[in-house]
């Protein structure tokens, strides 16, 4: 890609982020009102703790996604990319009901 279009195009991304990115933390410095620092961080604490399972399994099935859409656009084995998606439905699976999982001909079976 030629460098103008490059950087034109690189810079309105980057300010589409910040314009976000601004947005979401003057809604956020608006809705902690007159509250201490000291309690915002409580706060956040206990809200990440309590949201972590959620941000690891999206994080988990996201790179599944990604390296089977890879196998995938590169031609290598189905079997491989079954078996990625069989670790991604296992890390989503908090309850163990999900026994196998079937992709391109092949079955991979776990238990929790």
């Amino acid at each position: 890609m030629p460098l103008a279009p490059f950087t034109l195009f690189t810079a309105l991304g980057a300010g589409v982020w910040t314009v976000i990115l601004a947005l979401v933390g003057y809604a956020l410095g608006k809705s902690a009102g007159d509250i201490s620092y000291l309690e915002l961080c409580m706060r956040g604490k206990e809200m990440a703790s309590s949201h972590l399972p959620t941000a690891i399994g999206v994080a988990v099935v996201l790179a599944a996604l990604y390296m089977f859409a890879g196998r995938l656009a590169m031609g290598k084995g189905r079997k491989t990319a079954a078996i990625v998606l069989a670790f991604a439905a296992m890390a989503l699976s908090s309850h163990g009901s999900l026994s196998e999982l079937r992709q391109g001909g092949f079955v991979v079976k776990f238990t929790k």
